[in-house]
């Protein structure tokens, strides 16, 4: 009889020890979880398959109203926002990734340094036709006069065009978009280049205008009936001093002995910084987690980091409280976040300068139509080929576009300037913005490009677009927000 009785007992502490490493191993996966759906809202993770991983299908979360990044009508309810489903949340991380881009927008420096990273980025990614001198003057080692350069009328026929990368892409200010490219020789700048500080590097791109770009990108087939056929070349630091220093050699020699290069090798050869992009991360401290049954509550600080980097006079901290509800299988059923959401939009305020508020996004129609001079705006259609239905006055400042010269006019080829490749010759441009696709699902979306005025004259581009929708919460109509990035001494 007592050894059945300590039979029972040791089962009994047995079964205890169970449950409480299986309590253990689920308060450990649901603080994971939490942690996880935190990162993935600050960091719009797209993919909905991971989402659905942490949140049952019934999820909801509870937050504030915030006027200040977009957000569905039918999402407000008793003066909060409740958002419904995995796809929503990925919804309302793309609208906190664009805030969070936003940071610091309407200051100078903000403008500046977003220019300069769009710059260099698209110098790396494009090659444009420059004159070389023809390869006898090459191995011949003799330097080129200006008087009777390979693109003038006598020797025009000799020249070679070649495309070449970002290398031998930086521009003159002064200097006509037909200037050949001279060669030193050997004996001039030895067996390297001098290599230019950032600062000058950064000067140099913040001057540049794509008027220069677009002149020197490749000529039209009707434009070089008399010229040789182009050859695409890519060159390295190394490789490219290789040619203008060797006098033996000719480019077509130098050319087999070249290999692949990559963006980072061109960018160290240019000197050249990209600054980080603006981004944001929650804080929480599992010590102060608390815990009963199927509930988790703890403090978290939402945080941005590199706004000042990026322009931004200030950094945004938002303290909070969060409070998590989980099913059987340890997955979201419900989250609530409480937070200042006035004292954040302060915040945003105060990261401008806090000369010009943190402007309400719309929502629906009617709030888009309503009066904003500090803003350039476009209303379109919420399906391709996203028709424009209105523009505001600073838009039509913007772009020199009437109201009546855009109605019913496709956005995407007006601003890229594909009507006006007949009338001007502008080249459409070989990178896009951010897809409206997206945005029609209801996804916020930024990105910067290079549009083109009525008149032609090529201008980079800050645009937001955002979701309107109906009182039947469907999305009918798409928001953009249009932000000249000027060049450096000019404030827009």
């Amino acid at each position: 009889m007592a050894q059945g009785l300590r039979a029972v007992q040791t089962e009994e502490i047995r079964q205890r020890r169970i449950s409480m490493q299986k309590l253990v191993d689920s308060q450990k996966i649901r603080r994971s979880v939490v942690r996880t759906v935190l990162q993935y809202h600050a960091q719009y993770e797209k993919d909905t398959a991971k989402w659905d991983a942490l949140v049952e299908d019934s999820f909801w979360m509870k937050q504030p109203v915030t006027p200040f990044r977009s957000f569905r009508k039918s999402e407000v309810e008793r003066d909060c926002r409740v958002i419904r489903g995995a796809n929503a949340i990925v919804c309302d991380a793309a609208s906190l990734r664009v805030m969070v881009e936003r940071i610091g927008c309407h200051t100078a420096r903000w403008k500046r340094i977003k220019r300069n990273d769009f710059v260099q980025e698209d110098f790396l990614n494009k090659e444009i036709t420059v004159c070389y001198p023809p390869e006898s003057s090459l191995s011949s080692g003799s330097s080129t006069d200006s008087s009777s350069g390979p693109c003038s009328s006598s020797r025009k026929a000799k020249a070679t065009k070649r495309k070449v990368t970002a290398l031998d892409e930086i521009p003159d200010k002064n200097a006509e978009s037909t200037e050949p490219k001279k060669v030193s020789s050997a004996s001039e700048s030895g067996d390297r280049l001098p290599a230019a500080s950032a600062s000058e590097n950064e000067e140099t791109y913040s001057k540049m205008t794509f008027a220069n770009l677009q002149s020197q990108r490749g000529a039209r087939p009707n434009d070089t009936e008399d010229t040789a056929s182009s050859k695409r070349m890519k060159f390295n630091t190394n490789q490219q001093n290789a040619l203008s220093h060797s006098n033996k050699s000719s480019p077509a020699h130098v050319a087999a002995s070249m290999g692949s290069v990559s963006q980072s090798s061109v960018a160290a050869g240019l000197g050249l910084r990209k600054t980080e992009r603006t981004s944001a991360y929650y804080c929480i401290n599992e010590d102060d987690m608390i815990m009963i049954e199927d509930l988790l509550m703890c403090p978290f600080v939402f945080r941005t980091r590199n706004a000042i980097s990026c322009g931004a006079l200030t950094d945004c901290v938002m303290p909070g409280m969060l409070r998590a509800q989980f099913s059987n299988t340890n997955k979201l059923l419900s989250m609530e976040l409480v937070f200042d959401a006035m004292g954040l939009m302060q915040q945003l305020d105060s990261a401008n300068g806090g000369k010009v508020t943190a402007q309400v996004i719309p929502g629906s129609l009617e709030m888009a139509l309503m009066p904003c001079p500090l803003e350039a705006r476009v209303i379109t259609e919420a399906n391709p080929p996203y028709n424009i239905l209105h523009v505001n006055e600073a838009w039509t400042k913007l772009t020199h576009y009437s109201q009546l010269e855009v109605e019913g006019n496709h956005l995407l080829p007006l601003l890229e300037g594909a009507c006006l490749e007949n009338s001007v010759g502008v080249v459409v441009p070989e990178r896009s913005g951010h897809s409206l696709e997206d945005v029609t699902r209801g996804r916020a979306a930024c990105s910067t490009s290079v549009h083109y005025n009525k008149l032609g004259e090529p201008f980079v581009d800050f645009v937001c677009s955002y979701p309107l929708t109906s009182e039947a919460d469907e999305i009918t109509h798409l928001l953009h927000v249009s932000m000249e990035l000027p060049q450096q001494g000019y404030v827009a």
